[in-house]
């Protein structure tokens, strides 16, 4: 506890983990001591999502075509269409509603993968799924960096000085491969 302490300590004050935190279904806001550090996390994520629609609009769009016709309720009728591609911008209340709806949804089981749930729940908040797999397989650990720089030390000798960038990577990546694939 005293490391995770002295490692986390900030963890609502800094974005990015704020933010995977969350949007991890089963943590959502259960775990942030400050409401202020709630609301900007919830404001970060609210301008993510603006961001994602404009691209997506932009991307998207195509002048609407209201073709002339005698029928009074056409043009309001194609612009309806049109418009209600675009819902997760409506804030009412502030919030998207995509937003809302999320926040306000069931914790997912402590020992669920949270990706995992965003794959079966992403048809349901589809600009917050593409926030949550920026911020979500965010690795949590250097272990895997530490073993990769202790063997590319064991590799790098007295005898071995002239090896070049390329070709260490080559080695590192052949002695990463586990001894079964060598023969399949």
């Amino acid at each position: 506890m005293a490391n995770i302490e002295k490692r986390f300590q900030n963890v609502e004050k800094v974005g990015i983990l704020a933010i995977s935190t969350l949007l991890d279904p089963r943590f959502k806001k259960l775990h942030f001591e400050s409401a202020l550090n709630i609301s900007k996390t919830i404001s970060w994520i609210v301008d993510m999502m603006q961001k994602i629609t404009r691209q997506c609009r932009e991307e998207q769009a195509e002048p609407v075509n209201i073709e002339p016709s005698n029928d009074l309720w056409a043009a309001h009728d194609t612009l309806a269409r049109e418009a209600s591609k675009y819902k997760t911008i409506d804030h009412a209340g502030g919030l998207p509603g995509e937003l809302r709806q999320y926040l306000h949804g069931d914790l997912a089981p402590r020992n669920s993968d949270p990706v995992v749930v965003w794959n079966q729940i992403q048809g349901q908040f589809p600009t917050l799924y593409k926030i949550a797999m920026k911020h979500m397989p965010v690795l949590g650990t250097s272990v895997a960096s530490e073993r990769l720089f202790s063997k590319a030390g064991q590799t790098i000798t007295k005898l071995r000085n002239r090896l070049s960038g390329p070709h260490l990577e080559m080695l590192l990546i052949l002695q990463s491969i586990e001894e079964d694939a060598w023969f399949q």
